[in-house]
């Protein structure tokens, strides 16, 4: 069956949405690693990688903050500079 006028409308909002926010998060983790190689911090391509993959806005809000005073990429990924896993 075919779909109604407003069904079809809500989908294409929909879709555009979900672009917008792809979109937003792609300019979002572009803008941290530019700070971070900006200020000269290097940046190793497993923490570039998972910058660039991530999708999730307060948590790209969060690595950008971090990323203006970082002394390590690894500071602006893991939470206080802790490797993942790792006990103090």
């Amino acid at each position: 069956g075919r779909e109604s006028e407003p069904a079809r409308a809500a989908e294409a909002r929909r879709r555009r949405q979900e672009g917008l926010q792809e979109g937003e998060a792609k300019g979002t983790a572009a803008a941290v690693l530019l700070v971070l190689k900006t200020r000269g911090v290097a940046v190793p391509p497993e923490i570039e990688q998972r910058i660039a993959a991530c999708t999730d806005p307060a948590m790209l809000s969060g690595w950008l903050t971090r990323a203006v005073t970082a002394e390590s990429a690894a500071e602006v990924v893991e939470p206080e500079g802790k490797p993942e896993g790792s006990e103090r």
